[in-house]
């Protein structure tokens, strides 16, 4: 994939929230390409504003056993960068097949792109959540990565040389200066390539406190809203056995105590019917 990432907004500063934490700088990329035709087409964010877009190509080629064949890729994007948190969802659609002339097929590539600096001036808690990557070819660049630019430490690293996974990490960031950094992509030959993928880091306490732990699908995360999403990743955390789900004990007393029972569900469900701060 020919990486086209773009800078928007570098020097924009973005006003302090939940946890005193300032945006500094934001590259936000959606990129496709088609060999048959040697064509890349992308759309990057503009600033801090949210990045709602979709990016497609297609062409034709002389397909083996006569006639033609198509050459597509679509990426698309939901994104919002905001200092309590950095949330994307979308699809990524590739497709090819084989030439008339024998040699390799042609491939179309899709890939969706983000880079974030920020400074925290308090220490803030934070959960960072991606869905696996979709592809298992070698070559696709899967990236999930957070690490302190004012220590070189390395907080959460996972790539595409490790077997598809869910990430889910979270945390407190001593004050300091961090970037966090999200790739996903997929080929697609003969067979079509596609992927959906999510990806969310909140910073701070949520504005809807400890039982927003699920954002739209089910998918892990905050979101500022109470919903049957955040039902949807208790559930699943607690069935796990996953530690996010112990949080009541004895008497339905919020705390982790090592054991998942009906304590658990009684906290959670007095949280959520606490509402949104």
């Amino acid at each position: 994939m020919v990486r086209a990432l773009l800078t928007a907004g570098s020097s924009l500063i973005a006003a302090t929230a939940l946890g005193d934490v300032t945006l500094l700088t934001q590259e936000r990329v959606i990129t496709v390409e088609t060999t048959a035709d040697n064509n890349v087409v992308s759309a990057a964010a503009v600033a801090f504003e949210p990045f709602i877009e979709t990016v497609a190509n297609e062409a034709t080629f002389p397909a083996a056993g006569g006639g033609t064949g198509t050459n597509s890729a679509v990426s698309s994007i939901n994104c919002i960068v905001d200092p309590n948190a950095i949330r994307a969802s979308g699809s990524l659609t590739a497709a090819g097949g084989f030439t008339v002339t024998g040699g390799p097929p042609e491939t179309g590539e899709a890939e969706a792109e983000i880079d974030v600096t920020f400074d925290v001036h308090v220490p803030t808690p934070y959960t960072l959540t991606a869905t696996p990557r979709p592809s298992t070819l070698p070559r696709d660049e899967y990236e999930v990565e957070l690490h302190s630019l004012t220590t070189g430490a390395v907080l959460v690293m996972v790539d595409e040389t490790m077997p598809p996974q869910t990430v889910e990490v979270s945390g407190t960031l001593p004050p300091g200066r961090y970037r966090v950094h999200y790739a996903v992509e997929v080929t697609g030959g003969a067979v079509e390539a596609v992927g959906e993928y999510g990806f969310n880091m909140t910073l701070g306490t949520p504005p809807c406190g400890p039982a927003d732990v699920g954002g739209t699908g089910g998918s892990p995360g905050s979101d500022g809203a109470l919903d049957n999403n955040d039902f949807v990743v208790f559930i699943d955390r607690f069935f796990a056995q996953h530690a996010a789900a112990d949080v009541g004990t004895t008497g339905g007393v919020p705390g982790p105590d090592g054991v998942f029972d009906n304590n658990d569900f009684v906290v959670f469900i007095d949280r959520f019917f606490v509402g949104c701060a």
